[in-house]
């Protein structure tokens, strides 16, 4: 096994509450984000997740603030679509404070809460 390396990628967090009976139409949509994101080289991971019929969180990484930008440019579309059957009730931004400085014009404005990351953390490498 390698030794680790210090965790520098970055993440966000949304959590969206699916309008009333739309819960068939947003996971249509989920199909369209996890296609688009499949062309992203800077993307770590990328999955949603379901708590019944209204709820849903986005679990999604990034190697840096570069790849974060682009993911969200990439997904404009699907995301002005998604917003048309739910809405974000908390935006997470978990990252350095160098990317959270390159991120932070784009993600200020949509109430994201930012989480500045312990310069001790490690990602393991397999």
């Amino acid at each position: 096994m390698n030794s680790p390396i210090p965790d520098t990628c970055c993440s966000l967090h949304p959590y969206f509450k699916i309008n009333e009976g739309c819960n068939e139409k947003f996971k249509e949509i989920v199909g369209k984000f996890c296609e688009q994101v499949k062309k992203e080289t800077g993307c770590v991971h990328y999955n949603f997740s379901f708590s019944g019929e209204d709820e849903a969180h986005c679990r999604e990484m990034y190697k840096n603030g570069e790849a974060l930008l682009f993911h969200l440019e990439n997904v404009g579309a699907a995301l002005g679509e998604a917003l048309e059957n739910a809405k974000v009730e908390r935006l997470e931004f978990h990252g350095t404070q160098e990317d959270w400085d390159k991120c932070k014009e784009k993600l200020t404005p949509l109430g994201t809460k930012c989480f500045i990351l312990d310069s001790r953390g490690v990602r393991p490498q397999n």
